[in-house]
């Protein structure tokens, strides 16, 4: 069970990560408007929508972090 829970976990943070690192790509991605533009457009608070981005990006890094560190011995 223990391998099949480091799996979960690692693929959980991979999916974390990627979906932080998205959404960081897709509020700066856009080289005709700038991030604020496009928020106001999109119709999202550009500040919720940053914060909201580095915590998955940093929560997945952390669950990665957890899930590889008994591999550490």
């Amino acid at each position: 069970m223990k391998g099949v829970t480091k799996k979960v976990g690692g693929w959980a943070a991979v999916i974390l990560m990627s979906a932080g690192a998205g959404m960081f790509i897709w509020a700066f991605g856009n080289r005709h408007q700038t991030a604020w533009e496009w928020a106001q457009e999109a119709g999202v608070d550009l500040s919720i929508w940053l914060r909201l981005a580095a915590v998955f990006l940093i929560g997945g890094l952390c669950l990665l972090a957890i899930a590889k560190l008994p591999d550490r011995k």
